[in-house]
């Protein structure tokens, strides 16, 4: 279901915050998930979700969350080549929406860290 893709350097420096949830994939609802959407591409009789489009998933809440997520990952780089961190944020913000809503892979830990990390993002200048 997973492809490697490459994508060039977009040369902003980043920081990573661990919401400090222990969990492992294996054992999660991230395996029922991915099962799920697995599961899907073999019904479209495709080979993994990069090869669906929005339309496609509009009635399947986990794949969507997938293709839609995957679009992210682009627009996301394209944005930070850009120097558009406005946009990046907004995109984080709809990545974690559509994780939580659409794929049901979150919990309260990381939905209040996202919380006070675009509150904070409203502090910060343009």
């Amino acid at each position: 279901m997973c492809q490697a893709a490459e994508q060039p350097a977009t040369g902003v420096p980043s920081v990573g915050v661990h919401a400090g949830v222990a969990r492992t994939l294996a054992g999660s609802a991230y395996a029922d998930c991915r099962a799920e959407c697995e599961r899907f591409v073999r019904a479209l009789g495709v080979t993994s979700l990069r090869d669906v489009t929005r339309g496609q998933a509009f009635g399947h809440a986990r794949a969507r969350h997938v293709v839609a997520e995957n679009e992210r990952v682009h627009q996301t780089a394209a944005a930070l080549r850009a120097g558009n961190l406005e946009r990046v944020g907004e995109l984080f913000s709809e990545s974690h929406a559509s994780l939580r809503d659409d794929y049901e892979d979150s919990n309260p830990k990381l939905d209040a860290l996202v919380a006070a990390l675009e509150d904070a993002a409203r502090w910060v200048p343009a």
